[in-house]
């Protein structure tokens, strides 16, 4: 068994780091970028469906082929695909059909700057958080711009609720992220994750850590921040008028993508990275990345939505406080030398 262990890892190794000498091509469209990206969509798709079923005691995706449905989301995208596509006539046409597309290219951006490993990097950049979070911080006006050009009053309350999560809940992540980068001194993401070592920031600096997780489920408007969409309320809300493969994409880029790259985001800033990087560093990443991404599933389960004025005071009363209050006192731990002194 071990031998057959071993051979296994020489081949993933193999495939990993051999494989990546053909540059940042292989890296952009297999892992991971692309082609990763896009078989993870569908894994959490139907992860998500089957994980509330059992919580909420129904049956979840069953019939559409595969063990316990996992062809749904297949049979989901080939339906996206062949459905009409109607265009409100009173709809900013160009804004309408760009969008969706500007929005997928967005979301996925930040994939570029973020490492698995030391190696493992499509762009390395030294300033990469900045980038990261720069791209996080756009897609809320997609979605205001969105619900703008839908010329549909359901539509243009969703985006208006959207611009309410970008300016109360980007600030705490801003703060906390300068918290990160104030204890690092650096807005490189793999020396981000060397300064984690032999504490992740996540134990050091758990105020910072916690607002930014909060900040970052309403970010993604997941429940219970679900607000901008509220089906019950505004029918589903910014990307109301869209239809097939349109709403397909803004399904993937608004919903998992979101989700996956800020669960990385979070992994690579407070978990660690890679660390403590024996054996196979990127199933360090991914494995922290994915217990990251099942809890902020599992809200979708047991959490109501919350209410807008909840969701504002959170932000302005709760959150704003905790992040300027983690950023004063990793200032005070720097300047002392735990986190190894000023630098001259």
């Amino acid at each position: 068994m071990m031998d057959v262990a071993g051979l296994i890892i020489r081949i993933v190794k193999y495939l990993i780091y051999d494989l990546t000498h053909m540059g940042p091509v292989f890296k952009a469209v297999i892992f991971p970028g692309l082609a990763f990206v896009f078989i993870l969509a569908i894994v959490l798709v139907w992860l998500e469906r089957k994980m509330a079923a059992k919580v909420q005691m129904r049956i979840g995706p069953l019939y559409a082929g595969g063990p316990e449905g996992i062809l749904q989301p297949i049979a989901d995208f080939i339906k996206f695909a062949f459905k009409e596509l109607i265009i409100p006539d009173q709809a900013d046409k160009l804004l309408f059909i760009a969008l969706p597309i500007v929005s997928l290219v967005v979301a996925m951006a930040p994939i570029a700057f973020m490492p698995y490993s030391r190696y493992m990097i499509i762009s390395p950049n030294p300033y990469g958080l900045l980038f990261a979070m720069a791209f996080v911080t756009l897609f809320p006006l997609i979605i205001l711009l969105t619900g703008w050009a839908s010329n549909s009053k359901y539509a243009f309350i969703g985006g208006i609720r959207a611009a309410y999560q970008q300016i109360g809940y980007e600030l705490p992540m801003w703060f906390s992220a300068l918290g990160v980068a104030l204890a690092s001194r650096s807005f490189d993401f793999v020396k981000i994750v060397e300064s984690q070592q032999p504490l992740w920031f996540a134990l050091t600096q758990p105020l910072g850590a916690l607002a930014f997780f909060i900040a970052m489920v309403a970010e993604m408007g997941r429940i219970p921040f679900d607000i901008p969409e509220a089906e019950q309320e505004i029918a589903a809300g910014w990307f109301v008028e869209y239809t097939g493969i349109m709403f397909g994409i803004y399904m993937v880029s608004a919903m998992l993508m979101k989700l996956y790259v800020l669960s990385l985001l979070f992994t690579v800033m407070y978990l660690g990275g890679w660390l403590p990087g024996w054996g196979l560093p990127e199933a360090w990443t991914f494995v922290k990345a994915f217990i990251v991404m099942f809890l902020i599933m599992f809200f979708r389960a047991v959490f109501p939505r919350t209410r807008i004025k909840t969701f504002v005071n959170m932000a302005w009363d709760k959150l704003l406080p905790l992040s300027i209050i983690n950023l004063l006192i990793v200032f005070a731990l720097t300047f002392t030398g735990f986190y190894g002194g000023v630098q001259p």
